[in-house]
């Protein structure tokens, strides 16, 4: 069997190989390593750690804290842009931001740069980041202030239209207070007016009343009369005989006045009663004017011809 004959760069290339099986093995280890001292963290007493790491693992506090960190990134799925790195590139780029580190890696042969030129790019990169920082901050603070104004434009006029309808609400209380008192003066002045009526009323009937009454007495004297009259007629003849003729002139009269009396009396009672509902009337029609002058015109009008029509019906009655 012939055997192949070796070549620098065939050497060259299994040179390579191994490096790059040592890289990965390293951030592996070193991945491993970190969960093991974020473990052993959580259980040495506090204030114990440093001293913990010097004396059980002879590291460093900065070094644990590397460890410890690539250890985060690659249990939080970060992790993909370290893969194949040396120990000391992949804690470089931890302080490259998570959102641009695979990009960074990309962009730059971050495999075959020295750490000294990793370093250098990715310093340079913070620069930038740090500008853009600037440039952002102050595009916030811009838009933040532009925003505050329009606030404040808005707050002013909200204000302003405010402001307005509180004067409007002011006008509109004191007209309610004038209605309100307005109001409040018409059912004081309707109230004195129909406790007047009412009080009329009550004066007109206890007047009709009393009327009643003595027309009742004199109706009562008049079939008293009429009775004794009658007695005396049916009782003895010879009496209604030999009766003065001026006695009999002197009964006809009573008679006639009994008669007469009764009827006037209610007549005139009838005539007080009409007249003070006319009264009342009338003054219904006033206060009403002064309320609504076009509607107590109407109630006039259709009065005053009822009136006519019942004045024609008395007439009738006389002829």
């Amino acid at each position: 069997m012939t055997e192949l004959a070796r070549t620098p760069d065939m050497i060259a290339g299994e040179i390579n190989t191994i490096k790059e099986q040592v890289r990965g093995m390293a951030v592996q280890a070193s991945v491993e390593i970190g969960r093991r001292l974020q473990e052993a963290k959580r259980m040495v007493p506090e204030g114990q750690w440093l001293a913990w790491l010097e004396n059980a693992v002879s590291y460093s506090a900065r070094t644990a804290q590397n460890l410890m960190a690539l250890a985060a990134e690659y249990d939080s799925g970060n992790g993909k842009a370290l893969e194949g790195m040396s120990y000391s590139k992949a804690v470089l780029l931890l302080s490259v931001p998570r959102y641009d580190r695979e990009e960074f890696v990309q962009d730059h042969d971050v495999e075959h740069m020295s750490t000294r030129e990793l370093k250098d790019t990715i310093a340079q990169l913070q620069d930038q980041l740090a500008g853009q920082q600037i440039t952002m901050d102050e595009a916030v603070a811009a838009a933040d202030n532009e925003e505050k104004q329009k606030l404040q434009d808005e707050l002013d006029a909200v204000k302003k239209e405010l402001k307005e309808l509180q004067h409007t609400r002011d006008g509109w209380k004191k007209q309610d207070d004038a209605l309100r008192a307005q109001l409040v003066k018409a059912q004081s002045q309707q109230s004195d007016a129909e406790k007047k009526a009412l009080k009329e009323a009550k004066d007109a009937r206890m007047r009709a009343d009393t009327l009643q009454q003595v027309a009742d007495g004199l109706v009562k004297e008049k079939e008293a009369l009429q009775q004794a009259l009658k007695a005396a007629q049916d009782t003895s003849p010879m009496i209604q005989q030999v009766t003065p003729p001026e006695v009999e002139a002197e009964l006809s009269r009573l008679r006639e006045q009994v008669a007469r009396t009764g009827e006037e009396t209610a007549l005139r009672a009838e005539w007080d009663l009409l007249r003070r509902d006319y009264e009342r009337l009338r003054e219904r029609l006033d206060e009403l004017a002064i309320r609504d002058g076009e509607k107590a015109g109407k109630y006039r009008d259709a009065f005053a011809k009822g009136l006519r029509v019942m004045s024609s019906g008395i007439g009738g009655m006389e002829a």
